[in-house]
């Protein structure tokens, strides 16, 4: 997993981005976003967006998710449905405030109730 370490420095300097991309992907623009999003602002909206990426060798259940905890997160898995159900639900678990997720024709979506 990479990404997640700047995010937690942010976090305990008291910084939260708006929200978290979440890659599970080898994509090279994924590379590329979880290993820069904190030293440059993304190129179309001039903003940081804070990014991870997940490695295939990863395993949801395991990765320390702290950094997501009551932040929007927006899961981009393009390995398996299954994978992508197990990421979401570490990603729940962690105590992010929302995760959405785009699997085929689905939108999952978990809100996390305030309270």
């Amino acid at each position: 997993m990479t990404g997640h370490e700047p995010l937690l420095r942010m976090r305990r300097a008291g910084k939260r981005p708006q929200c978290v991309m979440v890659y599970d992907d080898d994509a090279t623009i994924c590379v590329q976003a979880a290993a820069q999003w904190h030293e440059q602002p993304n190129p179309y909206a001039q903003r940081f967006f804070a990014c991870i990426r997940m490695t295939r060798e990863d395993i949801p259940e395991t990765l320390d998710l702290r950094c997501v905890v009551g932040l929007e997160v927006h899961l981009d898995c393009q390995r398996s449905e299954s994978r992508a159900k197990r990421v979401f639900d570490a990603l729940v678990k962690a105590g992010a405030a929302a995760v959405v997720s785009v699997q085929g024709n689905d939108v999952w979506l978990h809100r996390r109730a305030h309270g």
